[in-house]
């Protein structure tokens, strides 16, 4: 999330949340003991060796490597899935603010679907190693973000500072906490998911919000938007 903000909080790892929900995206050059310090964004793995995450993250620069299924960033060693990135694609048009990293090889964690676009009301949990508030440091640990899906006219200062920036997403879904944590700086590009049958579906890709505090609406680009940015990528079956 961006302030904007770019999109944190702390508590431990929710229970239950498959490996590939965990998708930290970091600088290619940080050694395995440094990753938590060289990490600059969350993603979504959408297939094995493609993550989606906010094109403010890496608009510009080398490309990162992504590290998917550990919880804690500290760890010594880390665990989980690190691969390089080869090639990004920016989205336009209804994927804009979207970016598809592909990865050098793939990994084996669970891949998370690409739902429809949310009702009013939906329940999700986002996750990401973003700070607790703008002025407070980025844990270790992963943490988990319980959200709701609000009408889109709650989201109506976040859209206008996001034109003015231009960082106006194609298409999005204004979610706002329902606990006493947000999204915050430095969980851009992280998956907002619901659970069905032990599967992640996608239900919004963090973008960025006016603040980090528990009454904050913020913007995440939609699972249409996710799914048109697959489709530019050229992928099979994308809609």
């Amino acid at each position: 999330m961006t302030l904007l903000a770019a999109a944190g909080c702390t508590g431990p790892a929710a229970e239950g949340l498959p490996a590939g929900a965990y998708v930290a995206v970091l600088n290619a050059s940080a050694a395995p003991s440094r990753t938590w310090a060289n990490t600059f964004c969350s993603g979504a793995l959408v297939a094995p060796d493609l993550v989606v995450t906010a094109a403010h993250c890496l608009r510009d620069g080398p490309l990162p490597d992504v590290l998917v299924g550990e919880h804690d960033l500290c760890a010594d060693p880390v665990a989980g899935e690190r691969r390089a990135v080869v090639r990004r694609l920016l989205g336009e048009g209804p994927a804009a603010e979207l970016a598809l990293l592909r990865l050098r090889q793939p990994v084996t964690a669970d891949v998370a679907e690409v739902a429809s676009l949310p009702d009013i009301g939906t329940t999700t949990v986002a996750v990401g190693w973003g700070r607790v508030d703008t002025d407070q440091r980025r844990p270790c640990q992963a943490k988990t973000m319980p959200l709701r899906v609000v009408d889109g006219h709650e989201c109506t200062p976040v859209l206008a500072a996001a034109d003015d920036a231009d960082r106006a997403p194609g298409r999005w879904v204004c979610m706002t906490p329902t606990g006493t944590q947000n999204t915050c700086i430095g969980d851009s590009g992280s998956g907002a998911y619901t659970l069905k049958g032990g599967r992640l579906r996608l239900q919004g890709i963090t973008l960025g919000g006016l603040g980090c505090g528990p009454d904050e609406p913020g913007l995440y680009a939609s699972p249409d938007a996710v799914a048109v940015l697959l489709q530019q990528a050229g992928q099979p079956g994308a809609s």
